[in-house]
């Protein structure tokens, strides 16, 4: 920009450092396609009732995704307490089917019993000879890495990963694949009891329906109203009831209710001491042929008080992620003997598919919320970079993360050239609405002098605010 003073012509330079935002903006990205990989994979291993054909789509794509060199499957022989491996894909990967790897093998040992990922870096200098087994694999095995498949909270299986490269998978890929083995144990488990029912199959392809529908809801309240909607045509009840932690994660609260075809509000409904709460502190499925309230307890729901008098069937599994239980399902029929040992299995699948579905459209929400505050970045950097005043640049950066981060006190400091003092630039109570004046600080006290010293970002509780 050329203005002219007294004659003169004084050129207006303004130059701005993108390195920071682009990177930013890059990792938004690269955050959006690790959760639309995640949701992606998820629609692919639950559009079969195949176990081979389930098996044979999670290789496929984890090999497309991170195009590693040779990965199998696992899965567990309870009678035997043996992995075995049923499909396999890369260099002499037939080979490998049917092999069965035992407790001797210390990576499949702790992952059977501690439930948490393997990573073996240099696989030529550890110290385990059973880690991988004795075939030609096409290429020389530097890093290995074993994720379990949990469902329920137990073992079913293994994923694992073999490669030349080291560090070939990063945090985040890693992240990726826990993503994809708790949406394979799903479709696995899934496809497993089908193949044990499968004169039962108009039912389960019903399952196999209820699992897309409730997969493509984007919200949890669509999650559980599709639920409710579609199991009926496989299992009959007179009441619904979906339960799970609350948002603060300190006790469970009744997130859906179903009376006789008709959803009920459930604002703030809490579930109490009784029937429920036991399956949830215990941590195992209740199924009641005659339910009386003398002999088993009340139903720790109010709105369902007019039930609990009746005799009637009662069955209700726990809602597990990662071996937590975050919740309940549960249906009651007013006749008596109405739900068996095949209605309660259906009835965990349901679960486990909830836990999918809310997965997703968790990771659904964070794409968007993601999307948006790359777009206010953006925005405020292109605001940011028209003004010339330091209060505009200040109230812009206000405005700006006024809207993505909630806080009541933000303030703005600088260091001054000699390194000797910072100076508050911008503070803004939202208490009060409330601007200040520039103040200078010796920069050896306060947060302000922590974040400058160590150049690191910062973060703390009230309790330590307050002792600052």
């Amino acid at each position: 920009m050329i203005q002219i003073l007294d004659d003169k012509q004084f050129a207006i330079i303004a130059i701005h450092d993108s390195t920071k935002s682009l990177g930013a903006e890059y990792s938004l990205q690269r955050k959006n396609n690790e959760l639309l990989t995640i949701n992606r994979v998820s629609q692919a291993v639950s559009s079969s009732l195949s176990l081979g054909e389930v098996l044979s789509s999670i290789l496929e794509e984890t090999k497309t995704i991170f195009e590693t060199r040779f990965s199998s499957i696992w899965l567990l022989d309870d009678a035997k307490n043996e992995f075995v491996c049923v499909n396999a894909s890369g260099t002499n990967a037939s080979l490998k089917i049917g092999m069965r790897n035992n407790e001797s093998c210390k990576i499949f040992k702790k992952i059977l019993n501690e439930k948490v990922p393997v990573i073996i870096e240099d696989i030529r200098n550890a110290p385990d000879e059973n880690q991988i087994e004795n075939i030609d694999h096409g290429f020389e095995v530097r890093t290995l890495l074993a994720l379990p498949i949990l469902f329920q909270g137990q073992t079913i299986g293994v994923m694992q990963f073999l490669d030349d490269r080291e560090n070939f998978l990063n945090k985040g890929d890693i992240e990726i694949l826990m993503s994809i083995a708790a949406n394979s144990a799903v479709a696995i488990t899934h496809a497993r009891q089908f193949e044990r029912m499968a004169g039962d199959q108009q039912r389960w392809r019903t399952l196999q329906l209820i699992s897309q529908k409730i997969n493509a809801c984007l919200q949890s309240k669509e999650i559980f109203r599709a639920i409710a909607t579609n199991i009926i045509d496989i299992l009959t009840f007179d009441y619904f009831v979906v339960g799970l932690l609350d948002e603060n994660l300190v006790d469970y609260e009744i997130v859906h209710l179903v009376d006789h075809f008709e959803e009920q509000q459930t604002d703030n409904t809490m579930i109490g001491e009784g029937l429920f709460r036991n399956v949830i502190n215990s941590g195992r499925t209740l199924l009641i042929d005659n339910y009386t309230s003398a002999h088993h307890g009340k139903i720790d729901i109010e709105e369902l008080s007019t039930a609990s008098h009746e005799t009637h069937s009662i069955m209700a599994v726990p809602v597990v992620r990662n071996g937590k239980i975050i919740g309940i399902l549960s249906m009651i029929n007013e006749e008596s003997s109405m739900y068996g040992a095949a209605d309660i299995q259906m009835l965990e699948l349901i679960a486990a598919h909830t836990v999918v579905a809310l997965d997703n459209a968790h990771h659904y929400q964070e794409v968007l919320e993601s999307a948006r505050l790359r777009d206010t970045i953006y925005l405020m950097g292109q605001e940011i970079n028209t003004r010339l005043n330091p209060d505009q640049v200040y109230e812009t950066l206000f405005r700006t993360i006024e809207k993505v981060i909630p806080f009541d006190l933000m303030f703005i400091s600088t260091v001054e050239q000699n390194q000797a003092t910072h100076v508050l630039q911008y503070m803004h109570d939202k208490s009060q609405d409330k601007l200040f004046s520039p103040l200078s600080i010796p920069s050896d006290e306060g947060l302000s002098a922590r974040v400058i010293k160590s150049g690191k970002t910062f973060r703390c509780n009230d309790a330590k605010l307050r002792q600052e």
